[in-house]
């Protein structure tokens, strides 16, 4: 996407989620014990992230032309992951972040900087001036 229409895109937020073996703790959430670290994470970004800009956009641009937000999602362990690039914000990208949290699996360590490296070409690959970037690096450490 993306690649194909740059100048379309009016926000791009890079995700990085730690998916080293401490995000398997189930010591977080309002049920403590119930669900990981990981499956928290997702369930946050989901509802928080994503959720309510889909609400926000409904009410904010009724009958106009929507802005085109995307969002791209590296998991980090050894090795960065890019799990996926340039989903717009919709309620695909909703569904795609809940079912991660089923399906997500920490393991092995966090090394950070293939992370940051997969983010900062992320970034790159929009460059005109009239597209937010935002990147969020979620961790527990």
């Amino acid at each position: 996407l993306i690649s194909t229409r740059p100048v379309s895109v009016t926000s791009h937020t890079v995700l990085v989620v730690d998916m080293s073996g401490s995000m398997r703790e189930k010591d977080v959430g309002i049920n403590k014990g119930s669900v990981t670290r990981a499956q928290e994470v997702y369930e946050t970004l989901a509802q928080y992230l994503v959720k309510e800009q889909i609400e926000k956009m409904r009410h904010y641009h009724s009958g106009q032309r929507l802005p085109l937000d995307v969002v791209s999602l590296i998991e980090m362990r050894d090795e960065a992951e890019i799990v996926f690039e340039a989903i717009p914000i919709d309620s695909h990208l909703f569904n795609t972040l809940m079912e991660r949290r089923k399906t997500c699996r920490p393991s092995s360590h966090g090394n950070y900087m293939p992370s940051l490296d997969a983010a900062e070409r992320l970034l790159n690959k929009v460059s005109h001036a009239g597209c937010a970037l935002l990147f969020l690096f979620l961790s527990d450490c």
